[in-house]
């Protein structure tokens, strides 16, 4: 399968650090994700009054786009978009969108948007984990996984899974889990999509952001 790290050589034969108290035949396992898919996932969820009371970090790239006109604009296009937060926390009042209002029009974050705030905050990204990339997190190299399985290759990669941890009987029930969000997730299908939003630099900066998530589990630049 695609998904076993060719990096650690698929299924672990000898040479990594056992835990005190762990099996001999113990399985370590891991679950991945295109980031650039993450990305866009991320991206379309934050469309929700939902993500963006959740993660305040819309509403800071939202009220840091360019507004042009008198102070007295500008105090009013913040008043309608507090009235559109309010409407956010309470489902009441339902304000009417100001087309001329740069901060509700529209009142999600864009996905070019998303990006540049990325690229400015590239030196901190322990601080938002949406974006950080998986090399960052050193357990994963530490521990040497046996099995790095791709999020975008399932059911066929956690069959292979339950396969080797003895649960081939009950392989169905993968099929039958739902989606927490009740939708379909994103794929990389829709890369090409969501790509044409962005300049030469924004992907190139996606490219560079992701080099070494993109080499360490076979992922195709943008």
């Amino acid at each position: 399968s695609s998904g076993i790290n060719a990096e650690y050589g698929g299924f672990w034969a000898g040479g990594r650090r056992k835990y005190k108290g762990e099996p001999r035949d113990t399985i370590r396992y891991t679950l991945v994700r295109n980031p650039i898919v993450r990305i866009i996932s991320f991206w379309k969820n934050a469309q929700s009054c939902e993500q963006l009371l959740q993660h305040n970090i819309h509403k800071k790239i939202i009220l840091r786009r360019h507004v042009q006109g008198s102070p007295s604009d500008k105090r009013r296009f913040r008043d309608e978009f507090g009235q559109h937060w309010s409407y956010c926390k309470t489902g009441t009042n339902r304000p009417q969108m100001n087309a001329s209002n740069p901060y509700t029009n529209p009142p999600f974050t864009t996905f070019p948007e998303l990006v540049d705030e990325m690229k400015r905050t590239k030196y901190h990204r322990g601080s938002e984990g949406h974006w950080a990339t998986v090399t960052e997190w050193c357990d994963l190299c530490i521990s040497k996984m046996d099995y790095v399985a791709k999020l975008e290759e399932e059911p066929w990669e956690l069959w292979f899974l339950a396969d080797k941890l003895g649960l081939w009987e009950d392989r169905r029930q993968f099929l039958s889990i739902k989606n927490s969000l009740g939708g379909v997730p994103s794929g990389e299908s829709e890369i090409d999509k969501y790509m044409d939003l962005l300049t030469s630099a924004q992907k190139n900066f996606l490219n560079s952001y992701f080099s070494d998530d993109m080499k360490m589990f076979g992922y195709s630049d943008v």
